[in-house]
């Protein structure tokens, strides 16, 4: 299999990512899962709560209000529907996203970024 530079640019940034939520005594669960609503790069778990997390790199902080359009705000949204139907033991679901960054401050946790209701 054949990777570009892009695909190892993410693989690369959602390990870093893993690393972040370990740091942060989450607990990941799944790694680029694919449902019928598309991939999901993160599952993570912390206490009952199951964290859908999405990972983007950016070359910089005023860059990442652009970084999701809303197709894909859309899209995220169902896949976090979906792991909460899924995964009968979670009492809720966040939808966080991880931003990296060449510099500082190097990387931003924005978690429960759309309500999912």
């Amino acid at each position: 299999m054949k990777f570009n530079a892009n695909h190892l640019k993410g693989n690369f940034f959602e390990s870093c990512a893993i690393l972040l939520l370990l740091v942060k005594g989450y607990r990941p669960l799944a790694r680029n899962i694919n449902t019928i609503y598309g991939e999901t790069d993160i599952i993570a778990q912390r206490k009952r709560t199951i964290h859908v997390v999405e990972v983007k790199y950016r070359q910089s902080q005023q860059k990442t209000h652009f970084a999701i359009h809303p197709t894909q705000k859309e899209r995220l949204i169902n896949q976090a529907k979906h792991h909460l139907k899924k995964e009968k033991w979670a009492e809720n679901v966040s939808l966080d996203v991880i931003f990296f960054y060449p510099h500082y401050p190097f990387f931003d946790h924005i978690k429960n970024v759309w309500d999912i209701e």
